[in-house]
């Protein structure tokens, strides 16, 4: 019996020899559409998708992960490790990196380490034994012995939401310190001297320390002072934002302007203020960061630096794709913008 010599191992189980292309020209699709209905249906039409899974069960073909990363000897997967799931400029980045990471053929896993060091190379760990391609990391507070790791198992790896990485990662970001300090010198334009912050919590978050001292600077720079007694800092949520009004304005009632280092706090902050009669910003100003999608529907419009999420996101999946076919990753910075709106405005004489 003459037996046919593969080069190749395919990456199915198939019964009667079919092929993805046989399942591909029944469905009248392309290939590429039988791959993403296997590997993210979510991403895929419900006609389009019902008619390739009913063309799949016919022919019997029945995708094998394993032997598909046994011949490629990729798992086409890449981890990421976020500091805490469910906040907006995330959920953003995330959805904009998985639809284009999806176009380049890789899936995604996440983990999240809730600002956690040691859990997030725990969470590395994981990934890395799970066999995923390449890994993001959010910023750039990590342990020493997370960027070792990655260099121990030789995996691409890369740092988004920042401009510097202490480990040499590449980075796809912006500064945080530069853009802040950007909206505080204009505040400082307008008149203010008075001003206030509200962040969320320092520790183990490089972006919000950034964020801080570039309002540090400008402040400084003007010759003027920002004392501890005018710096809140509360956990990520509208809730502790309008404590941190009312905290900041009960302690410092002299302050014209309140700068919040996430648009979340100044959701909180402009609630607050509302129900203890503070007109914004004709009694206060108060501006944030991030540019949500609420940001421009609060009543005032919320003054706020824009961060572009979804560029970033799809930074992140070009470059991840560009180490692994071993190109040389540049820096990649994204723009920011001081979007001035109503809630801002010079203080009263």
């Amino acid at each position: 019996m003459k037996r046919t010599k593969t080069t190749q191992p395919e990456p199915a189980i198939a019964i009667g020899r079919t092929k993805l292309k046989d399942v591909a020209d029944r469905a009248g699709v392309s290939i590429s559409t039988v791959s993403r209905v296997m590997n993210s249906p979510h991403m895929v039409r419900e006609a389009v998708r019902e008619n390739v899974e009913r063309v799949l069960a016919e022919l019997g073909y029945f995708p094998d992960p394993a032997a598909r990363a046994l011949s490629s000897k990729r798992m086409n997967t890449i981890g990421i490790i976020v500091p805490i799931l469910g906040t907006a400029i995330f959920s953003d980045w995330v959805v904009a990196l998985q639809k284009r990471l999806d176009e380049h053929g890789f899936s995604l896993l996440i983990s999240s380490s809730e600002y956690d060091p040691p859990k997030e190379y725990e969470d590395l760990l994981v990934l890395l034994n799970r066999g995923v391609d390449g890994i993001i990391l959010i910023g750039d507070n990590h342990l020493p012995e997370t960027y070792a790791l990655l260099s121990r198992r030789n995996v691409p790896a890369l740092c988004a939401f920042t401009h510097h990485s202490s480990g040499g990662l590449p980075c796809v970001g912006f500064d945080h310190r530069a853009a802040a300090r950007e909206l505080a010198e204009y505040l400082i334009r307008i008149g203010h001297r008075e001003i206030g912050v509200i962040a969320s919590p320092f520790v183990h978050n490089d972006r919000i320390q950034a964020r801080v001292q570039g309002v540090r600077d400008a402040i400084s720079g003007a010759g003027l002072a920002l004392p501890e007694s005018r710096l809140v800092e509360v956990p990520y949520s509208i809730e502790d934002g309008r404590r941190a009004f009312a905290r900041l304005i009960n302690n410092e009632p002299k302050l014209t302007a309140i700068m919040c280092m996430t648009d979340i706090l100044a959701f909180g902050a402009t609630l607050e203020a509302t129900r203890l009669g503070y007109r914004i910003p004709d009694h206060v100003t108060l501006t944030g960061f991030d540019d949500l999608e609420f940001a421009r529907h609060l009543i005032p419009p919320l003054t706020t630096v824009r961060v572009a999420a979804r560029e970033i996101g799809s930074l992140c999946a070009d470059r991840i794709v560009q180490a692994l076919a071993n190109e040389s990753v540049p820096l990649t910075l994204v723009a920011t913008e001081a979007l001035i709106r109503a809630s801002s405005a010079p203080p009263r004489i």
